[in-house]
């Protein structure tokens, strides 16, 4: 029992690492990543080239995988991704399910249909035994490797200026651009992390889970229960949500045989039943959603009726400029017609002096 217990929770942390990209996208950006197997997979190859082809150390690979992975999704992010952020949702599922595909015909064609393994260090290999309790070597070190992940991407997140400006992004990117914050460097980095996440635990899971072209239609569905499970308020969620579906799937597999598959998807289901917006939703968040519609609909009505008094005050300049023109320009019609009628008089005066001054002259 205990070593079920053992092995679900490094499942479980597998899964989370796996997971946890997804769930920064599509919590944290609102955007939905079907592809994100596919840099998982894209990890896990990497790493099989790295170790087994090319002898570079299992410690190096992972790092190598990361940064790798990382450099792919923030490649991807700026050439084809950021032109899918403020489409629909159907739109984005569209785009990154044809990704997945192509992804999987691109890899069965370079690097064969085959499954394929990491070759991991003698040192993580064979068990040990701890009150009883047979602990696989390198399933602890997942644990250990996605425990410390875990505390420090939460800490990120809640703790950092990073984390509070991608908050701030995505709450509302006009605000935030307004305040100096880069949205688009901010959702760049962050993608790219969560691609190198996923990596990470592709590489991580090559060994426990296998690697094969089909590797993100096999386990898209895992990654999207445990988003759904979890909830996307917080990194939180899926990690509890990961460790359950973990555990229920390693007990369900191996006291149920038959049945051992649809235990997890049990779990989904009375959970969603229960808390549909996931384990860890915000209490109140449906009515903050709703106060924050509400709010926004005020502001929209007000700024609407602000422009409309603004058109009404630059339409009321406008028609008293023109009146005020047409004034000043009736007075200088009005002030040249009694100069033209007043010049000949003036003219006549002068001549009837001159001709006075002739007279007096000649007598």
């Amino acid at each position: 029992m205990l070593t079920i217990l053992f092995d679900g929770i490094a499942y479980g942390m597998l899964l989370f690492v796996l997971a946890c990209g997804l769930s920064v996208t599509l919590g944290l950006m609102n955007f939905i990543n079907l592809a994100h197997g596919s840099f998982a997979m894209a990890g896990g190859y990497c790493t099989v080239i790295l170790v087994n082809r090319m002898g570079v150390p299992f410690a190096l690979g992972l790092p190598l995988a990361f940064l790798a992975t990382a450099a792919l999704g923030g490649l991807l992010e700026r050439t084809l991704y950021v032109h899918v952020y403020a489409r629909s949702h159907l739109d984005q599922v569209l785009f990154t399910i044809g990704l997945v595909f192509m992804s999987v015909a691109a890899t069965d064609y370079v690097m064969g249909s085959s499954q394929q393994f990491v070759q991991i260090p003698n040192v993580l290999q064979g068990k040990f035994d701890v009150f009883g309790i047979g602990m696989g070597k390198y399933r602890l070190f997942i644990i250990v490797i996605c425990g410390a992940l875990t505390v420090a991407l939460q800490l990120i997140l809640a703790k950092t200026r990073f984390g509070s400006r991608l908050r701030a992004a995505v709450d509302n990117a006009q605000v935030a651009r307004g305040l100096g914050i880069n949205v688009g460097a901010v959702f760049g980095i962050t993608f790219a992390f969560g691609s190198g996440l996923a990596g990470l635990g592709g590489a991580l899971g090559a060994e426990i889970l296998g690697l094969d072209p089909t590797f993100p239609l096999k386990y898209m569905i895992y990654f999207l229960i445990v988003v759904t499970v979890g909830g996307t308020s917080s990194i939180t969620g899926p990690f509890v949500a990961s460790i359950l579906l973990g555990i229920g799937d390693v007990a369900g597999k191996y006291y149920v045989p038959k049945l051992g598959a649809f235990v997890i998807y049990t779990i989904m289901i009375v959970v969603l039943i229960l808390r549909p917006r996931g384990l860890f939703a915000r209490p109140g968040q449906d009515q903050m959603e709703s106060e924050q519609l509400e709010i926004k609909q005020l502001v929209m009505k007000y700024f609407a009726k602000i422009r409309r008094r603004a058109y009404d005050f630059v339409e009321f300049i406008r028609r008293f400029g023109m009146r005020a023109n047409r004034s000043f320009e009736g007075i200088d019609d009005r002030a040249g017609g009694v100069a033209g009628s007043q010049s000949p008089a003036h003219g006549s005066e002068g001549d009837d002096g001159k001709n006075n001054d002739t007279d007096a002259v000649n007598q």
